[in-house]
C-alpha cells in the first residue's frame, strides 16, 4: 500500500511540475497567451506607456508603423504602466488605434525588467534574455528601427 501511495505521490508530483511548464508567462488583451519559452532565440521590445500620458499617445501611430515594419524580425508588446482591467484595455487599444498586442498583467516579475520611472519606456530583450533600456521618451518607427538595428549588431558582434 504505502508503494502504490509513493507511485500515485510521483505521479501527481510530476503532473503538477509538467502543467506548470506549460503555464503562461502572460496574457494579452483579448484572451491569447503567451509562453516566453516558446519565443526563445528571438528579439522582444517592452513598451511601457499609460493612458494619462500625452507622449505615450502620440507616439501609437509610430509605433503601429513599426509594428508593422518589425512583424516575423522581433516580437513587440505594450504594457500599460497602470494595471488596468482587461476590459479597460481592451477599450482603450481600440480607442487609440493600437495595432500591436497589449499585455493584460505585467510581466515584469517573470521577464526580470525593472517597471520604469518615466514613460513611455522601451525595453529590448535579446535572445539570450539580456536586457537593453529602457530607452524613455516618444519614439518614432524610425528610432526604434535604430535602437533594435544598433543592439542586435552589438550583440552579433559580441558572439
Amino acid at each position: 500500500m504505502k508503494r502504490i501511495s509513493f507511485l500515485c505521490l510521483r505521479y501527481l508530483i510530476l503532473i503538477g511540475l509538467l502543467s506548470a511548464c506549460s503555464r503562461p508567462d502572460f496574457n494579452l488583451v483579448g484572451g491569447d497567451s503567451v509562453r516566453l519559452t516558446d519565443h526563445q532565440g528571438q528579439w522582444i521590445i517592452i513598451n511601457y506607456w499609460a493612458e494619462w500620458c500625452k507622449p505615450c499617445l502620440e507616439e501609437v501611430p509610430e509605433l503601429n508603423e513599426f509594428y508593422a515594419q518589425v512583424d516575423g524580425k522581433l516580437l513587440f508588446y505594450s504594457i500599460s504602466y497602470d494595471k488596468d482591467s482587461n476590459e479597460a484595455l481592451a477599450e482603450q487599444k481600440k480607442k487609440y488605434g493600437m495595432e500591436y498586442p497589449i499585455i493584460a498583467t505585467d510581466p515584469a516579475p517573470r521577464i526580470n525588467i525593472p517597471r520604469p520611472a518615466a514613460l513611455p519606456a522601451n525595453y529590448l530583450i535579446a535572445p539570450d534574455g539580456k536586457t537593453y533600456g529602457p530607452v524613455l521618451g516618444p519614439q518614432d518607427a524610425e528610432s526604434m528601427v535604430t535602437m533594435f538595428e544598433k543592439h542586435q549588431q552589438d550583440w552579433l558582434s559580441a558572439r
